[in-house]
């Protein structure tokens, strides 16, 4: 060892090693497809789900049947289930794809799939 790593103490040796078992951790979510349960993942989720999912639950009122307006087809599979849930699994399906750089279309259909599978337990559109 180093004069230099041998002066800092046990103190400085902890923090470096808790330092790198949460990279650690957090480049194997990654790599594992789960980029959405890391800490900034979290943080995210925690401030941008309530506010999506507002944006989805006022969608969902003026198109769900509550105003003149017709009901698309893909919104009456989804009446059903709380705005903020759905916002909710959309952001993390987004979080987890989103290093892959996919186009709009394919993420919107990944999301899709992915409410699909969390609100009938089935895995029909693989």
């Amino acid at each position: 060892m180093s004069e230099e790593k041998q002066t800092r103490g046990p103190t400085w040796r902890m923090r470096e090693w808790g330092r790198t078992a949460y990279r650690n951790r957090q480049a194997k979510l990654r790599a594992d497809g789960e980029s959405s349960r890391t800490e900034a993942a979290k943080r995210l989720l925690r401030v941008m789900a309530p506010r999506l999912g507002k944006r989805v639950d006022d969608f969902m009122y003026t198109f769900g049947g509550n105003t003149q307006h017709t009901t698309p087809l893909f919104l009456t599979f989804v009446l059903d289930m709380c705005p903020h849930q759905i916002a909710s699994m959309a952001l993390q399906t987004v979080l987890d794809n989103l290093q892959f750089n996919l186009p709009v279309g394919r993420m919107a259909y990944r999301s899709a799939k992915h409410l699909k599978t969390k609100r009938d337990g089935t895995k029909r559109w693989s």
